[in-house]
């Protein structure tokens, strides 16, 4: 695409930034332990559709987005985090796995046994990174 030229989904494929947006919802869902229904039924639309927007093969329009973010409790702004501009690749996304990691975790925040899972984490960090501390793990 040259600049000025205006994006043309049926030749491009989905815009980067409703990729990252897409990605972003289905990284936050996951976190959440929250199913695609689950997620649908509390803004009032179908399975379908939020399959789409995760895809970026539906934009979401402002009103829903903002309807998203109450549901998945983060700022609108979350879901462009990391973004540079439109040309920029999206930098990469928790996977599956990691983002159920992160949603068990968010959930024993402030309990004895996350604090106990923090200090096994960064031990182990520093073990194989031979005494360093993580940046994340701090």
């Amino acid at each position: 695409m040259t600049k000025g030229e205006k994006w043309v989904a049926s030749r491009y494929g989905p815009h980067p930034v409703d990729l990252r947006v897409g990605a972003r919802l289905r990284e936050r869902r996951l976190m959440l332990r929250m199913s695609q229904q689950q997620l649908a039924d509390s803004v009032g639309i179908t399975f379908q559709q939020v399959q789409k927007y995760e895809n970026g093969t539906n934009r979401i329009s402002a009103s829903r987005l903002f309807e998203l973010s109450r549901s998945l409790e983060v700022p609108i702004a979350w879901f462009f985090e990391g973004l540079e501009g439109a040309d920029a690749a999206p930098p990469p996304t928790l996977s599956r796995r990691d983002a159920e990691i992160a949603g068990l975790l968010h959930g024993l925040r402030g309990t004895t046994v996350g604090e106990a899972l923090l200090e096994i984490a960064q031990s182990y960090v520093r073990r194989r990174t031979n005494g360093s501390s993580h940046p994340d793990l701090r």
